[in-house]
């Protein structure tokens, strides 16, 4: 069973560059089911679902490589411009944001925000869409509202007040005022509080997707003494 006193947060050193804190993130989320990928284990598709999710979770523990990993010209757009967005949060907010982490629950599961305000108890989500994608976030007027307008990113925001044991999650949508011919709204910070039937199904799934990557990790005879031995 998932246990979350095996909770641990790591914070990225101030003596690692980014390349570095980048390239330890990643070893950290190898094998572990995320946050940004959690919505994959509430569904039953045989494309994109539990079942292949986990197949790649497997994947990636055997062959050390995260074949999954995908970044695309939108992608890096976003992570160029979360800074800027969470400066404004923080200078809005007048609060200070925690930048740069990763918590773990065990060895199979694992969480990554944008930020985290820990005085407030506040997880923040940050997207830097496409104008058109911004303009979407910008029509949305609670927080529930998002789960019919981007399931993953409810569950994302979800997943991470669990895992940090939050109440809420200010979810950001910013899009670069310097790309704007016309000064209308670049930012836009809703409030999604903790939604606990929702979480409960999602744990529930999550313990579903650990059992079958242990079955299928025994099934191929993988075993950590082996793995460090082949090391």
């Amino acid at each position: 069973m998932i246990n979350r006193a095996e909770f641990k947060i790591t914070y990225k050193d101030h003596k690692l560059s980014e390349d570095e804190w980048r390239t330890a993130w990643l070893k950290m989320r190898m094998g572990r089911f995320g946050a940004s990928q959690a919505y994959r284990v509430m569904s039953t598709s045989k494309s994109t679902g539990l079942e292949t999710y986990v197949r790649e979770k497997v994947a990636e523990i055997v062959t050390g490589d995260r074949e999954g990993v995908f970044t695309n010209q939108f992608m890096e757009h976003g992570q160029t411009y979360e800074i800027s967005a969470a400066k404004e949060y923080m200078e809005r907010n007048d609060t200070i944001l925690i930048l740069n982490t990763y918590c773990t629950i065990g060895e199979h599961i694992g969480a990554s925000s944008d930020g985290i305000d820990s005085v407030n108890n506040i997880v923040v989500e940050i997207k830097c869409p496409q104008y058109k994608t911004h303009l979407n976030y910008l029509m949305i007027e609670t927080g529930k509202d998002l789960l019919s307008v981007n399931k993953q990113y409810y569950t994302q925001c979800q997943m991470n007040m669990w895992a940090l044991n939050y109440e809420h999650c200010d979810f950001i949508t910013y899009y670069p005022p310097s790309y704007l011919d016309y000064p209308v709204t670049h930012y836009k910070q809703i409030r999604i509080d903790r939604d606990q039937e929702f979480i409960d199904n999602l744990v529930a799934r999550l313990q579903i997707a650990i059992d079958y990557k242990i079955d299928l990790l025994k099934k191929i005879g993988y075993t950590k003494t082996k793995a460090i031995s082949q090391g």
